[in-house]
C-alpha cells in the first residue's frame, strides 16, 4: 500500500518477465492496482465498467459459484469420510476377514491350492473398492 504507481508497474513487469508472463501484463497491473486498493475499485481508472461489474458482483454475492464446485465440495468430503472409516474401521478386519472369507492369502491352504497370489489380488480389491467406489462417483 502506498507505493507510487510508476513504481508498482514496474515491479510487475520486471516479475512478468522474470517469470514469463509479459503477455499478460495489461491482467497483472489491474490485479496490482486493486489488490492495493482493493476497496477502491471504483476510483481506478485503468479499469474499465467490465472489470468494475467482476469486482463489485464479487463483492455483493460472494457465495455465487458454480453448481459443479459445491458438487466436488460434497464428493470430496464423502470421500474423505469413506477414508476414514476404511482406515480406522477395516483395518482392523484386514487381519481376518480374508480366512473368515476363505479367500487367505498365505499359508498352507492357499499354497496347496496354489491360489495364494489370486486371493492377494482380491484381498486389494477389496480393500481399493470403497476408492473406486467413489471414483465412479
Amino acid at each position: 500500500m502506498g507505493i507510487p504507481k510508476e513504481q508498482l508497474f514496474q515491479d510487475v513487469d520486471v516479475f512478468a518477465t522474470e517469470n514469463q508472463l509479459t503477455d499478460i501484463i495489461p491482467l497483472l497491473r489491474k490485479g496490482a492496482l486493486v489488490a492495493q486498493n482493493p476497496l477502491g475499485y471504483d476510483t481506478i481508472e485503468e479499469l474499465d465498467e467490465s472489470d468494475r461489474a467482476v469486482l463489485r458482483e464479487e463483492r455483493t454475492h460472494r457465495w455465487r459459484h458454480p453448481r459443479i464446485l459445491y458438487f466436488t465440495i460434497i464428493l470430496n468430503s464423502i470421500a474423505a469420510a469413506i477414508q476414514g472409516w476404511d482406515q480406522t474401521g477395516s483395518n482392523g478386519a484386514n487381519l481376518t476377514f480374508d480366512i473368515a472369507l476363505n479367500i487367505p492369502e498365505e499359508g498352507p491352504v492357499c499354497e496347496a491350492a496354489g491360489t495364494c497370489t489370486k486371493n492377494q489380488w482380491i484381498v486389494g480389491f477389496i480393500n481399493s473398492c470403497p476408492y473406486i467406489a467413489i471414483a465412479f462417483l
